[in-house]
Order: C-alpha cells, then structure tokens, then sequence
C-alpha cells in the first residue's frame, strides 16, 4: 500500500464505515391493502450473515436447491426488515404466523418478498448494480491475462 493511500485511510472516520444502510421500500400488497402507501424500511446484513442465508438454499453439490430458495428470501427480509419488526411476537400472532419467516411470506407474498430481499442484498452490497457496470467500463478482458 503506497503512503498516499495509507494516509488517505487514516483520515477516514472509522465511525463511518460501521453504519449500516438502510432505506424505504413500499410495500406493494399492503400499501394496496391499506388503499395508501405503506413503507417499511430495510437494512444492509453483514457479509457473513448474507452469505449464511442464501447457502440454505444450496446443495451439497454447490447448485440451488429450487425448493429452498424462497425460504432462504424469507430469511433474509426477516434478518433485513427494520420495520416492522417481523420477530414482534404480537404481529405474528395477529396474522396467525407461526414464525418471523412466516409473517414474511404473508405480508409480502410471492415475488414482492423475492424483490425486498434482492433490495436488502443490493444495500449489503450483492448483486448487480450501476456501480459493478462502471467498474467494467474501460477493462479489455481479452488483455487479462491468469498466471
């Protein structure tokens, strides 16, 4: 690492690198529902804990296993989801879930669930964004050579 660079991490405020995104998606069934917009507000996971959820959904060979891959969503709009607080034993009991990732798939049914969670991946910092197409602007990849 060269002293410009070196120089240039130890002036940044560590305090920033430690906030977690987060951001307000609307939830369509229940902004639909409730005849008016209805906002709930995600966070970014952790690396690890992302990683963790989604290799739920995978097999012992290393593919996707189909019937997994909801529930492994569910898991991460469940770890993600700031509010509402889908863990709230009194909302899980009002829509007769019988757990967080339950309530999940009921308030959030079929693709809309599927979507929140790539949200949550995207401010965690998965997934195809604006940003990785920048990154590739401007590389030959025929010029990369492997040693």
């Amino acid at each position: 690492m060269n002293n410009s660079l070196m120089e240039k991490l130890m002036k940044l405020d560590r305090n920033k690198l430690m906030e977690v995104p987060t951001e307000k998606i609307k939830a369509k069934a229940l902004s639909r529902i409730a005849g008016e917009d209805v906002e709930i507000t995600v966070k970014a996971l952790s690396g690890s804990l992302y990683t963790e959820l989604i290799s739920s959904a995978s097999t012992e060979k290393g593919g996707m296993d189909g019937s997994k891959i909801y529930d492994a969503h569910a898991m991460i709009v469940v770890k993600g989801c700031v509010d509402p607080n889908l863990k709230d034993g009194g909302l899980q009991k009002y829509y007769n879930a019988a757990s967080p990732k339950d309530l999940a798939k009921i308030l959030f049914p079929g693709g809309e669930l599927t979507k929140i969670s790539e949200r949550i991946g995207a401010l965690s910092g998965f997934g195809a964004n604006e940003d990785d197409k920048e990154d590739k602007k401007g590389i030959d990849y025929d010029d990369v050579k492997n040693s």
